[in-house]
């Protein structure tokens, strides 16, 4: 998404480093099939990110639009 680009850009390269090592390091202890492992491994990164930064879900920012 366009904010998780942003604070991505925005994030110091070490913070983000981190984020990213401790989400591929969970990702390698839990995920051990070899299907689909890259893009996977990319989705819970970029899940990581979002869950720090408090970013809802696809599915939470759907619920709230059209409500007023």
């Amino acid at each position: 998404t366009a904010r998780l680009a942003a604070l991505r850009a925005t994030t110091p390269p070490a913070v983000l480093a981190a984020i990213e090592q401790a989400a591929a390091t969970q990702f390698e202890r839990e995920h051990t099939s070899p299907f689909g492992r890259d893009t996977l491994r990319r989705y819970a990164i970029e899940a990581a990110v979002a869950a720090h930064f408090q970013l809802p879900s696809f599915a939470e920012w759907q619920a709230t639009q059209g409500r007023s």
